[in-house]
């Protein structure tokens, strides 16, 4: 007679998360602003300038940032308007977006786990800039779609920290990353619905594991699955996967040496995480 095995920390968590709704966080007010912004082909940049005066602790974070390294020129920036012209308009935006976005990005009781989920959402918005102007593509739409291509992991990840903990169910850092990896894909496309994002950014959602199954919006995709890959490769040091990397690039017309040159620019998306990490 054979003992059956207990079920491991995985499956209790998986069995205390089933049936249980998601509750999905409400859209931040700054990045319905934003969205809408970039919406408005007549936008300019007083309207977002005016959203950042009303809130103090944006307004010192945006000064942070005009005076960080990735930014700073060669005279310090001591006001708000100082600091909206050095950066121009698609920067402030994307400030303004991580700000809006990081409270959402987090997870009492594994807020390591929910931080390198958040590092790698940004990382992968940055890098899915410069990638973007090497093809010549919305940067604006590459970044959005970077920067939300993984925020089912986020809310998963906080709901399952909460059952966990209520189950009281030890549940290790591996453990819970493979049950969050089983749901976040259904949940960030219900939370890109229930936001009103883009529908590029649906997509990016959707297909940035196998961009190769993409039915629309696959340049788009594709640009934001490069970027995933790059940012997995400088945060955590790992060799570069030329099999994994290179049809994307092909499929994206990037030239070896273009592919080199967004490569080369690590160290710029590195100054620009620190300056705009809220």
């Amino acid at each position: 007679m054979t003992t059956a095995m207990p079920p491991s920390a995985a499956d209790q968590l998986r069995a205390a998360l089933e049936g249980q709704e998601t509750k999905l966080p409400p859209r931040p007010e700054v990045v319905a602003e934003v969205l809408a912004l970039m919406d408005d082909a007549n936008a300019d940049s007083r309207r977002l300038a005016r959203l950042v005066h009303g809130d103090p602790a944006l307004a010192a974070h945006v000064l942070r940032v005009a005076n960080s390294p990735a930014w700073c020129g060669r005279s310090r920036i001591v006001t708000l308007q100082q600091a909206v012209a050095r950066l121009g308009m698609g920067t402030l935006q994307e400030i303004v977006l991580c700000v809006g976005m990081s409270e959402v990005y987090r997870a009492p009781g594994h807020e390591q786990t929910a931080r390198e989920i958040w590092r790698h959402a940004l990382a992968t918005a940055l890098y899915a800039k410069i990638v973007a102007r090497a093809c010549r593509e919305n940067v604006e739409a590459a970044f959005l779609g970077g920067l939300l291509h993984s925020v089912g992991h986020a809310v998963v990840l906080r709901k399952a920290a909460r059952r966990a903990k209520r189950k009281r169910i030890k549940v290790s850092r591996e453990e819970i990353l493979e049950v969050v990896g089983e749901q976040q894909k259904e949940v960030g496309l219900g939370l890109a619905e229930t936001w009103d994002l883009p529908d590029v950014v649906k997509a990016a959602i959707q297909w940035v594991d196998q961009p190769e199954a993409a039915t629309r919006h696959r340049s788009l995709v594709h640009t934001v699955a490069l970027a995933a890959r790059l940012s997995t490769e400088m945060l955590e040091g790992l060799p570069v996967d030329e099999e994994a990397i290179f049809p994307l690039a092909d499929e994206l017309n990037l030239y070896p040496e273009d592919l080199d040159a967004v490569r080369e620019s690590e160290l710029t998306v590195q100054e620009a995480m620190k300056a705009m990490a809220a």
